[in-house]
C-alpha cells in the first residue's frame, strides 16, 4: 500500500473511531461471531438464545411479554417459537390465568440442553470483554441499560417499581 494510500487509511480510521454507530456495530459483529460459534451445532441462532435466556428466568410467561422482555419483533418472535417448540426446546401451554392466552414453557429438555451451552456463551462474553476491567465492565453494562432503556430495577423512579 502507497504511503499516501496509507495516510487516508489512517486517516478513516481516525474518523471512524469517533463515530458511536460505527463503535457499536464493531463491536456488535465481534461479539456475535463470538456467540455464533459458541452455538455452533446447538442448532439454535441468537434470537432463540434470547427466547431460551428470558425464559431461563422467568418461565411460562406470554408471548406478548417475551417480546417485551427481549425486544424481539412480533413475526420474529413466532418463527423462533414455532423452531423452538418443534425442536422440543419450550412448549406453549395454556396460560392459568387467561384463557385467551398461551404460556411459553422451557422443558426440562430445552432447560438441559441451554445448559449444555451456556458455558461456551459465558466463556465468548468473557473473552469479549477481557480488556475491561471489572468497574469498566459494570459501566458498560449501566450504559447500554440506559441506551436501551432497560431499567436496572435499583431506579426509585423507575415506574415499575412504583417510582415517578
Amino acid at each position: 500500500m502507497s504511503q499516501g494510500a496509507e495516510g487516508k487509511l489512517e486517516e478513516v480510521r481516525g474518523a471512524l473511531s469517533r463515530r458511536i454507530g460505527f463503535l457499536l456495530q464493531r463491536a456488535h459483529n465481534r461479539l456475535r461471531e463470538a456467540i455464533l460459534s459458541a452455538l455452533d451445532g446447538s442448532g439454535l441462532n441468537p434470537g432463540q438464545l434470547a427466547i431460551l435466556g428470558a425464559l431461563a428466568v422467568a418461565n411460562d410467561v406470554t408471548q406478548r411479554e417475551l417480546i417485551a422482555a427481549t425486544g424481539i419483533e412480533k413475526s420474529s418472535m413466532v418463527i423462533f417459537l414455532d423452531r423452538l417448540e418443534a425442536d422440543g426446546w419450550v412448549e406453549r401451554r395454556p396460560h392459568p390465568n387467561d384463557r385467551r392466552a398461551r404460556a411459553i414453557h422451557l422443558t426440562e429438555q430445552g432447560r438441559a440442553r441451554l445448559a449444555v451451552v451456556g458455558p461456551g456463551l459465558e466463556a465468548a462474553e468473557a473473552q469479549f470483554v477481557a480488556l475491561l476491567s471489572n468497574d469498566e465492565k459494570e459501566r458498560l453494562i449501566d450504559m447500554l441499560r440506559r441506551l436501551n432503556r432497560i431499567p436496572d430495577g435499583n431506579d426509585p423512579t423507575d415506574p415499575a417499581r412504583g417510582g415517578a
